[in-house]
């Protein structure tokens, strides 16, 4: 549900926020956010997006998660989605590098480490 939350709260402030991330998430297909993108003009305006979900999650689906992206992304937002071989609904050490890399690129800083680490899944 936080992954969801994270979303909807993305698109509708989205000055409040310069990137956004949901791990095994999605959101309702009769959410009022898509009505609200599908009537506005704002899809360049909106901050970066990433979703990830592992390809053997047994609680959300992965379609779901899938569906969700490929709908904000036909309405011009910017998202990535990445499936994750092998993952139920969990965290690994690897997604997380992927996030943390992810999201310094996004918001052009350095990680707060002080070492470079790849974050290729």
């Amino acid at each position: 549900m936080g992954g969801g939350i994270a979303l909807q709260l993305a698109l509708r402030h989205p000055e409040a926020l310069g990137a956004a991330f949901a791990l095994s998430s999605f959101m309702c297909d009769d959410a009022a956010v898509y009505r609200r993108l599908e009537d506005a003009s704002s899809a360049g305006t909106m901050p970066k997006l990433l979703m990830m979900h592992g390809e053997a999650d047994v609680f959300i689906k992965l379609a779901w998660g899938r569906n969700t992206a490929e709908r904000l992304k036909g309405l011009g937002l910017p998202i990535e989605f990445v499936p994750l071989p092998g993952l139920n609904h969990e965290l690994s050490r690897k997604e997380i590098s992927f996030v943390r890399k992810w999201l310094c690129d996004v918001l052009n800083i350095e990680d707060s480490r002080g070492r470079a680490e790849t974050a290729e899944l």
